[in-house]
């Protein structure tokens, strides 16, 4: 499975905007990791955060309709499946 790397800056003084645009991403993806660094330059100061998602939707999919019969999980099963497909379910 490939990742694939997303860049984001959340502004210091005017972060709301960019903090739902960031929070809708991280709900819509499977993060792998996530790092981020502050960068003090005065009243342009701003988050700067790198996050690496897993490639690929199916997990979107199915992570959204786990529990809802078009997906199915057990404890005996680390993965979820959706006609024949294969995807991680958030636990």
């Amino acid at each position: 499975m490939s990742n694939n790397l997303h860049f984001f800056t959340i502004p210091a003084l005017a972060p709301a905007a960019a903090q739902e645009t960031l929070n809708r991403f991280l709900a819509q993806h499977r993060v792998v990791t996530m790092e981020k660094q502050w960068l003090a330059v005065g009243a342009d100061s701003h988050w700067v955060i790198c996050v690496t998602v897993a490639a690929g939707q199916v997990f979107a999919w199915c992570a959204a309709h786990v529990g809802q019969g078009g997906c199915q999980r057990g404890p005996t099963r680390p993965a979820a499946v959706f006609k024949g497909q294969s995807c991680l379910v958030l636990a």
